[in-house]
């Protein structure tokens, strides 16, 4: 199960990514397991699958334009997500510990907020609003390395999807080159980005 659960991960995270069907619909057994990967984001995959349905259909053009109601269902269900601790297990964790486990979570869920923002509005489309998620993206980010020295582990969807809403120069630098299309109006969408290179894979 815990191998599976962390396969399933970086899959649900590459196709969030890339709007694509992933290979495997996790149904979720125990909404209290802790993965060695995935951490506490194991609960909200079967939301994040139907992320990925929707992107995939937005990528290929569907013929039947998506309803609002769909995006706002799936916004409902995103923000309602609170990762699940039981007594038992919270105990067998340091404060430090618990908190990058829910960092990691709280992290995944506005990037999934992002995403899915981007999908209904894509770039240059109420970008206030867009702009805002990866600020709190990155304001959770400080907070958490400020607390505990360290960033939450496997948070590799998380930097590009708030960085492709970065705007001040300095913040850019690294990803200017990807930047450029989106600012010329050739780009749309955030899976538009890295199109050019299909074999760009996103690490654990």
């Amino acid at each position: 199960m815990r191998e599976l659960l962390c396969l399933v991960f970086l899959d649900i995270t590459e196709s969030l990514f890339r709007a694509r069907i992933p290979i495997i619909e996790y149904r979720v057994r125990d909404p209290y397991l802790i993965n060695h990967h995935a951490g506490l984001c194991g609960s909200p995959l079967p939301i994040l699958y139907r992320v990925c349905l929707l992107g995939a259909a937005i990528r290929k053009g569907s013929q039947h334009p998506v309803s609002h109601n769909c995006f706002d269902i799936l916004r409902e269900e995103i923000v309602a997500f609170a990762p699940s601790v039981s007594a038992a297990t919270a105990g067998r964790f340091s404060e430090e510990e618990m908190l990058l486990l829910l960092t990691q979570a709280n992290l995944h869920r506005n990037a999934a907020l992002l995403i899915l923002h981007r999908l209904r509005f894509p770039f240059g489309d109420q970008d206030d609003d867009a702009e805002f998620l990866s600020q709190t993206i990155i304001r959770e980010m400080q907070y958490c390395l400020a607390m505990t020295k360290h960033y939450p582990p496997n948070i590799s969807l998380v930097l590009p999807v708030a960085g492709a809403e970065v705007q001040d120069s300095v913040g850019r630098e690294n990803i200017l080159s990807s930047l450029q299309s989106r600012d010329e109006g050739t780009t749309r969408y955030l899976f538009d980005l890295f199109d050019e290179d299909d074999n760009l894979s996103i690490p654990l």
